[in-house]
């Protein structure tokens, strides 16, 4: 797959966190199959780090501590002085499951 190919995924899924009723699930599935899309091409997640931020949100909306607090991880290991990602995890840091 050539990796403009790739591209429709990640604004869909975009589209899918900003709406005015967001989908958080359709969101990671798109950005998810993006991701996968990216790396089958030789990228590292980190060359669009947006992405990890997008994914981190979308479990915060869904609810999902958890996996929320593992992709601001995800996220900060592309960009460990990223303040969005910093301060989701230590807000998350109280409600994950340990």
């Amino acid at each position: 797959m050539e990796p403009e190919l790739c591209e429709p995924d990640r604004w869909i899924g975009l589209i899918y966190l900003i709406k005015k009723n967001p989908e958080p699930q359709k969101c990671i599935n798109h950005l998810k199959q993006y991701q996968n899309c990216m790396r089958a091409q030789g990228e590292n997640v980190c060359s669009d780090n947006d992405v990890n931020v997008w994914i981190m949100k979308a479990y915060q909306m869904a609810n999902d501590a958890n996996n929320a607090y593992e992709w601001a991880g995800k996220c900060l290991k592309c960009d460990p002085n990223n303040e969005e990602c910093n301060t989701a995890r230590e807000e998350l840091e109280f409600e994950i499951d340990l």
